[in-house]
C-alpha cells in the first residue's frame, strides 16, 4: 500500500487529517510527504509567478519550496493557512527578485481560467468558468500589482483577506486592485472582440 493510501486509510478519507499528516509526516522527512506537497502545490506557485512576469518562474519555484522545507516545522494550521503560507513566501520571493531584476511584459499564455465576475469567489465559480482565448493578451495590459491579485485570488483559491495578510496591503486595497483588475479585463475581452464583429 503506497504512502497516501496509508495516510487515507489512517485519516478516514477526512482531507485536513490527510493535509496535516502528510505535513507531519514531510517534517520528519518522508520524502513521499514531501513529493506529495510538491505536486500539490507546484502548479499554483509556478502559475502565479508566470502571472506576475517573473522570466526565471521555474527557479524561483524552486526556491519556494526549498524555504518551505526548511520552514515546515514551523507551520501550524489547515490547509488553506497553509497556501497563504506557500503565497506569502513567494511573494517575498517575487519582490526580492523584481529588486534585482525589473519585471518584464511576458505573461503566461495558457493562463488558468479566471472568473471575471466581482464578488464571486473561485470555488463557487468553478462551474461557470469557461476558457477565453483572449485573455493572455488581456492580463499584459494588467499592472503587475493587479496580475498578482488575481493570480493569489484564482491560482492559489485565496480570500481577500489572506491575499492582503501575504502581501502586507489592507483588505480594501487588495479589493480595490481586483475589482480594477476584472474591469480592465472586461474592457480588454470587448476591445478584442470588436476586430471579429467587424469581419
Amino acid at each position: 500500500m503506497g504512502h497516501s493510501r496509508r495516510l487515507q486509510a489512517v485519516t478516514d478519507g477526512d482531507d485536513d487529517l490527510m493535509f496535516r499528516a502528510q505535513v507531519q509526516a514531510a517534517v520528519q522527512g518522508d520524502p513521499e510527504a514531501l513529493t506529495w506537497l510538491y505536486e500539490k502545490y507546484v502548479g499554483m506557485v509556478h502559475s502565479y509567478f508566470r502571472a506576475c512576469d517573473v522570466q526565471e518562474a521555474d527557479d524561483l519555484t524552486s526556491e519556494v519550496f526549498l524555504s518551505m522545507i526548511r520552514s515546515l516545522s514551523r507551520f501550524e494550521g489547515t490547509e488553506p493557512a497553509f497556501r497563504t503560507w506557500l503565497m506569502t513566501i513567494a511573494h517575498r520571493r517575487k519582490v526580492d527578485h523584481f529588486r534585482r531584476t525589473p519585471p518584464g511584459r511576458t505573461v503566461a499564455t495558457e493562463p488558468d481560467v479566471i472568473e471575471l465576475r466581482a464578488g464571486v469567489s473561485p470555488s463557487a465559480a468553478d462551474a461557470s468558468r469557461v476558457p477565453d482565448p483572449r485573455l493572455p493578451e488581456g492580463l499584459q495590459k494588467l499592472t503587475q500589482e493587479q496580475r498578482e491579485i488575481l493570480a493569489m485570488r484564482f491560482f492559489a483559491d485565496m480570500s481577500l483577506q489572506d491575499i492582503a495578510k501575504a502581501t502586507n496591503r489592507r483588505v480594501g486595497a487588495v479589493k480595490s486592485l481586483q475589482k480594477r483588475a476584472i474591469g480592465a479585463l472586461r474592457r480588454s475581452v470587448v476591445d478584442l472582440r470588436a476586430p471579429e464583429v467587424a469581419r
